[in-house]
């Protein structure tokens, strides 16, 4: 649960609109938790994102892949 509330708090913190985190646990054996939501504009999602990533590299995390391109409207 460490590893959602940082990522929801960062999200908050960003003004991340309509944030959803989705329960997987027991459905998808990949993953436990999909953590959507939304902003203004490319720019900000792409803020919170670099937000998201330096918490959990902070808070000790490794991180995954990110499907993502600069300046995007969808990251993975």
């Amino acid at each position: 649960m460490e590893l959602l509330n940082i990522i929801i708090e960062t999200l908050d913190k960003g003004k991340a609109n309509d944030i959803v985190a989705i329960d997987f646990r027991n459905e998808n054996p990949l993953c436990d938790y999909f953590v959507v939501c939304d902003a203004p504009s490319n720019r900000q999602v792409n803020a919170l994102a670099d937000s998201v990533e330096v918490a959990l590299i902070e808070a000790g995390h490794k991180l995954k892949e990110q499907e993502r391109q600069k300046d995007s409207n969808w990251i993975l």
